[in-house]
């Protein structure tokens, strides 16, 4: 059955996944409740990657606010090398079209009615990401049973302007929290079929020139 490369819910999970864990670390309390949903949506509810249903309120709650596609990655090469072809004997070449390379804005919120508790979390947040600002194999859990291109992301704060900042918390409601916004690359999102369409490998190349 085909499946979904670098699905976003997966990748949103392993970003809440490795912050929880890594506060809980510095310091085990209850104040590290880490959820993903929408902190825009009054009486919300998001995932605290449990698969069950978790209220917003008390928590640090991770928003994707917008997605872009990666300028780097585009132009690439509609085909590969097939790597099975030399153990199964197919052909070399195998044709996919390329993944669509997406960067993740995603708006981290300290949700909290104390104030000075909303400070000290999110405070807390940017220490975790300045400590480290890419995800591996090696510092994060993947899930075994899920499909990624690589197992690597890179974390970059970024600093909005007044004017984007409001036009932010415009669009989520109006009611405007103590937030940081990072910019997560890259994921390659990508319907991996389960039969790869393979093509005759490449063994002449035949240039036609003409004078006038």
């Amino acid at each position: 059955m085909p499946a979904v490369q670098d699905n976003v819910s997966d990748i949103m999970l392993v970003v809440r996944s490795y912050l929880h864990t890594t506060l809980m670390n510095v310091h085990n309390t209850p104040l590290n409740r880490t959820v993903v949903g929408n902190i825009g949506q009054p009486d919300g509810e998001g995932s605290d990657g449990s698969g069950q249903a978790a209220s917003l309120d008390e928590s640090l709650v991770l928003t994707l606010v917008r997605t872009e596609e990666d300028p780097t990655r585009k132009n690439q090469r509609n085909f590969r090398v097939n790597p099975l072809a030399t153990d199964t004997g197919a052909h070399g070449i195998a044709y996919r079209t390329p993944p669509v390379g997406l960067n993740l804005y995603v708006l981290i919120t300290a949700n909290y009615q104390n104030y000075g508790t909303a400070l000290n979390q999110l405070s807390n947040v940017i220490a975790v990401f300045q400590h480290r600002n890419r995800l591996t194999e090696a510092t994060a859990a993947w899930p075994s049973d899920r499909l990624f291109s690589d197992k690597s992301l890179k974390f970059t704060l970024l600093s909005p302007t007044f004017e984007e900042e409001n036009h932010l918390w415009s669009m989520l409601g109006g009611k405007q929290l103590p937030s940081v916004l990072y910019l997560v690359q890259t994921i390659n999102l990508e319907l991996v079929p389960d039969r790869i369409q393979t093509g005759p490998p490449v063994t002449e190349i035949i240039l036609h020139e003409s004078l006038s």
